[in-house]
């Protein structure tokens, strides 16, 4: 009995070493897509609206934000973000793969009332411009990747901007 239990265990054991040799070996991987590293990022612009009119934006080179509020007013304001914000960024939308996205998501809808998101990475040596369409309905994967940096993006901004008010 004794001996079935030592021998489970030591199986169990190298299961769980297999295991996380796996996961630890992806996640090097993965960060190391990123043909760019932090230190080259120079800025971001996000811009959103409906297709007909990208009203909102957003630039991390000065802080500029401008936004429509709910009583459809123009809130113009200087919301500057941190250097951790930056890193998180730039670690996150190469996790979320970046890189591997196209440059236009979807395609226009014919009634123009649908979200509309225009994102530009900018480094030293390149940039990459997104324009994603919310109604995309062909690659629910890719459009997945695609919001959940431009989440990311409007979480970071909210939470600087109630940071500086």
């Amino acid at each position: 009995m004794t001996f079935k239990i030592k021998q489970n265990l030591s199986l169990v054991a190298t299961f769980a070493i297999i295991v996380s040799a796996v996961i630890v070996s992806y996640y090097f991987i993965s960060l190391k897509k990123a043909p760019y590293t932090v230190a080259s990022f120079k800025s971001f612009t996000f811009k959103w609206g409906t297709s007909s009119n990208l009203e909102n934006a957003y630039l991390s080179s000065d802080g500029s934000y401008h936004y429509l509020n709910n009583r459809d007013s123009l809130i113009e304001t200087r919301v500057k973000l941190r250097t951790n914000d930056i890193i998180f960024i730039h670690n996150k939308i190469n996790e979320l793969g970046l890189w591997e996205l196209p440059n236009i998501v979807g395609k226009p809808n014919s009634k123009g009332n649908s979200p509309v998101y225009e994102l530009q990475f900018n480094y030293e040596q390149k940039s990459k411009k997104i324009t994603i369409y919310s109604d995309f309905d062909q690659d629910p994967q890719l459009l997945d990747s695609a919001m959940r940096i431009v989440e990311l993006i409007q979480q970071t901004i909210n939470e600087a901007e109630t940071r500086y008010h």
